[in-house]
């Protein structure tokens, strides 16, 4: 098993002044009998440790446990709702916009982009939806 956790320093990372954080979402899923359940935390974890290692970004810790409802019929899965997935990277997001934007000016685009695709026509607050979540 990789250490899937980031071993930087608040000193490492103000040095760094990294203008962005990335979030590795994996899954505690079934992969058949040859594969871990955490293949998919493994996966994003390892793709963004390499990006940490070339690009100033703060890496976080994985989400492990996503959407696996469609896998639900395995032993071993275990799935939370989308609704659930979306509040715990909106938390995270806003843990690491109150730790203070790398750089002035920072951090207040994404987050009027998530509120205004929340909204519907009418302003209307349109609630997320429950089941799986596609992988891009």
């Amino acid at each position: 098993m990789i250490n899937a956790l980031p071993t930087a320093t608040t000193t490492e990372e103000r040095h760094r002044n990294a203008p962005i954080a990335i979030l590795p979402v994996g899954s505690f899923e079934q992969h058949g009998d040859h594969l871990p359940l955490s293949t998919d935390t493994i996966i994003a974890t390892l793709i963004c440790r390499k990006i940490a290692d070339a690009y100033p970004v703060l890496l976080l810790p994985p989400i492990t446990i996503s959407c696996s409802h469609e896998h639900s019929a395995w032993p071993g899965t275990v799935s939370i709702s989308a609704r659930t997935l979306h509040a715990v990277i909106t938390d995270v997001y806003d843990s690491v916009t109150r730790a203070g934007p790398p750089r002035p000016g920072g951090g207040q685009r994404p987050r009027r982009q998530l509120r205004a695709q929340q909204r519907r026509p009418g302003g209307q607050h349109r609630r997320p939806r429950d089941g799986p979540v596609p992988h891009p």
